[in-house]
């Protein structure tokens, strides 16, 4: 009876955890009498390229996680990237199309008799880019369980403060020796300084990407 308990509260845990996991991701809701299931995740924050320099490419990712059992078909991915240097779009699938573009693969078939394999080829599904504010983000990647987005965007250019500061600070005269008075009362007076250097600087943005998937058994 002991070991019987213990499993019945193994199982319990193990399916509650499953559970958990779900919906940490995933929700499920019904819509037009179709079962259906909205999936969001975040990239967290991401850096940018530092000035005017792009970052290299992000990634985020977003799989159906649903019932055991149960099968999903793709119906939209909506992408989006926060911040000073925003991007987002949104792809939508006809009955069909998700599933179908899914199956677009690399092709090694194409065979120069001369030179052996000459080049591949690649059909991407969708692949529209989107520009946004200093940005860029599309989707990559799509199969029967996911969806994937890359992103990029610049960082910014900053001036620095108005400072204030004794004069000996900006002019290199101040440090030679034996100056008169006259002089290191000059040197000793504060000034405002505007100085006119710029400074490449760097950005951190998060990415949010919700697929809703409709269930098709």
């Amino acid at each position: 009876k002991g070991t019987f308990m213990r499993l019945v509260i193994l199982v319990f845990i193990v399916n509650l955890a499953s559970a958990s996991a779900w919906g940490a991701a995933c929700t499920p809701f019904e819509e037009n009498g179709k079962q259906k299931l909205t999936c969001t995740v975040s990239s967290g924050l991401r850096p940018s390229g530092k000035g005017e320099r792009w970052g290299a490419f992000q990634y985020v990712t977003s799989k159906v996680a649903g019932p055991a059992g149960a099968t999903y078909e793709l119906e939209s991915a909506s992408f989006s990237l926060g911040g000073p240097h925003p991007c987002s779009g949104v792809v939508k699938y006809a009955p069909g199309q998700a599933k179908k573009e899914a199956k677009q693969e690399w092709f090694d078939s194409l065979v120069s008799p001369i030179t052996g394999p000459s080049f591949h080829l690649y059909v991407a599904p969708v692949n529209k880019r989107f520009t946004g504010d200093w940005a860029e983000c599309q989707q990559v990647k799509q199969s029967d369980g996911e969806v994937e987005w890359e992103f990029h965007f610049m960082g910014w250019t900053s001036s620095k403060p108005l400072e204030v500061a004794q004069m000996k600070k900006y002019d290199n005269s101040c440090k030679l020796p034996d100056l008169p008075k006259d002089k290191q009362d000059a040197c000793n007076q504060y000034a405002l300084s505007i100085p006119l250097a710029n400074q490449d600087e760097e950005i951190k943005e998060a990415a949010k990407l919700t697929t809703i998937w409709v269930k098709t058994d």
